[in-house]
C-alpha cells in the first residue's frame, strides 16, 4: 500500500495585530488578575488570577501585552490600596502601613512604562527600516 498523500504543513503566522489593542488586552488581564489577587486572594481564585496575568502577557505583540499587564496590575493594586486607606476614618480606624505594597505597585507601573518605551522604539525602527532614506 502506498502512504496517503499529505500536504506539507506550513506554520501559520498570526496576523499583525494592532499593538494598542494588545496593550488594552494586557491591561484588562492585569487589572483582572491584580484585583483577584488583592481583593479575594483566596487559594481557589489564585489559578484564575494567574491565567488572567499570563494571558495578558501572551497577547501579540508581546511587549505591548506585557506592558499592559504590568500597568493594569500595578494600577489596580495602587488604586485599591489608596482608596481603602482614604476611606479609613482616622478616629475610628488606623490603616495598616501600605508602603511595601505601594512600592511594588509603583515598580509594576514603572516596568510597564519601560517595556512600553522599548516596544514603541523597536516598532518605530521596524517601520523606518524598510523605507529608503529613513534609517
Amino acid at each position: 500500500m502506498q502512504p496517503a498523500m499529505t500536504r506539507p504543513r506550513r506554520r501559520l503566522r498570526p496576523a499583525n495585530r494592532d499593538p494598542w489593542a494588545a496593550f488594552a488586552a494586557g491591561l484588562l488581564g492585569g487589572v483582572l488578575g491584580g484585583l483577584l489577587l488583592l481583593t479575594f486572594g483566596g487559594i481557589l481564585l489564585l489559578p484564575l488570577a494567574i491565567v488572567a496575568l499570563v494571558g495578558g502577557m501572551l497577547v501579540r505583540p508581546r511587549p505591548f501585552g506585557t506592558a499592559g499587564t504590568l500597568g493594569g496590575w500595578g494600577a489596580a493594586w495602587a488604586i485599591t490600596l489608596l482608596a481603602a486607606g482614604a476611606r479609613c476614618d482616622p478616629p475610628a480606624c488606623v490603616s495598616p502601613d501600605l508602603t511595601g505594597w505601594l512600592i511594588v505597585a509603583g515598580v509594576l507601573i514603572a516596568g510597564c512604562g519601560a517595556i512600553l518605551a522599548v516596544a514603541i522604539r523597536r516598532q518605530g525602527r521596524r517601520r523606518n527600516s524598510g523605507r529608503p532614506g529613513l534609517s
